[in-house]
């Protein structure tokens, strides 16, 4: 695999990585934990649980420095082993995946956007998308890494490529978890009317949620969509249950098909744009849920739309 990501960072015009440590741990979130002093991320480290929406996290990618030129990769060891001919496959896609959090973190350093930390709406939807993104250029690289170690015979007798798709796919979990999310945002929202928390309550929930549902929808993307760019890709959202996220998601799809992996110069450039589009995207979406933002002066005003005027009540 080494010799896989070499390739992969020459063809990016990278700096060659100085070091990276992989940290193997059977107490996985102690150890992510452990470097909450150290890491060089604004993450809340200390407070790190791997209970996510859709699954379980079993890796962790952080920088020690601001150009990603020695990070520390941790994983967890109940998912890297080789009792079978599938955990071996799944291992090496949890293990590229992270390494490729390292490439796309050092693209960033050399080429990409600066984002500073804000409670405004547009600054928290860019962080939001930039956390969509990472995960779905890591599971589609790390797809193209999986590929190159062989293939996998269907029962139909088809040929294809080793993928995250063909070893363990879990693009179904993600989606369902995605719809509950929505749920769970929806009824938040609600939560707040009824008076059951404050207006900073539901805002930083909110936050938290799209996050967490934009983020499982980008794993499942990933795992669907070709591994080809020129192949036929549709958002995973066509369903009605997901309303007006389907239209945020279809943008932020189309957005993220858009990235040349192993262009990393170009990669400033091309994330800027997703930044600005896919935000304006969330910012949409959240008012079509109810979620009214007005910026006076300095001061965000955050009230809730009637639910009647909202989806669902409103309709798609």
């Amino acid at each position: 695999m080494g010799s896989t990501f070499e390739a992969l960072v020459e063809a990016a015009g990278l700096e060659p990585l100085i070091a990276v440590d992989v940290v193997i741990s059977s107490d996985f979130d102690s150890a992510v934990r452990s470097y909450a002093d150290t890491a060089a991320t604004d993450e809340a480290l200390g407070r790190f649980h791997s209970n996510r929406l859709g699954g379980v996290v079993r890796g962790k990618t952080l920088p020690r420095d601001a150009g990603y030129r020695n990070p520390v990769v941790i994983l967890d060891a109940s998912a890297v082993h080789t009792s079978t001919q599938e955990a071996f496959a799944e291992s090496i896609s949890i293990v590229a995946h992270e390494f490729v959090h390292v490439l796309v973190g050092q693209a960033r350093a050399r080429f990409g956007t600066t984002l500073e930390r804000s409670g405004l709406p547009r600054v928290a939807a860019q962080w939001i998308t930039r956390y969509a993104l990472d995960e779905y250029l890591a599971d589609v690289i790390a797809d193209r890494v999986l590929s190159q170690f062989g293939t996998v015979t269907t029962s139909e007798g088809e040929t294809l490529p080793l993928s995250s798709r063909t070893v363990a796919p879990y693009s179904e979990i993600f989606v369902d978890a995605a719809s509950s999310g929505l749920d769970a945002l929806i009824d938040t929202i609600h939560s707040y009317r009824l008076g059951h928390l404050d207006i900073d309550e539901l805002w930083a929930s909110a936050q938290t949620t799209t996050s967490d549902i934009l983020i499982a929808l980008a794993h499942a993307q990933a795992e669907l969509d070709p591994l080809t760019s020129d192949g036929d890709a549709h958002p995973v959202t066509g369903t009605a249950r997901f309303g007006p996220l389907h239209t945020c998601w279809a943008e932020l799809h189309k957005l993220f098909r858009s990235v040349s992996p192993l262009a990393a110069a170009e990669f400033g450039e091309t994330e800027k744009e997703i930044l600005s589009s896919g935000s304006e995207s969330i910012v949409e979406f959240w008012n079509q849920i109810g979620l009214i933002f007005t910026l006076f002066a300095d001061t965000l005003h955050i009230a809730v739309a009637h639910p009647h005027r909202t989806w669902p009540s409103s309709g798609p």
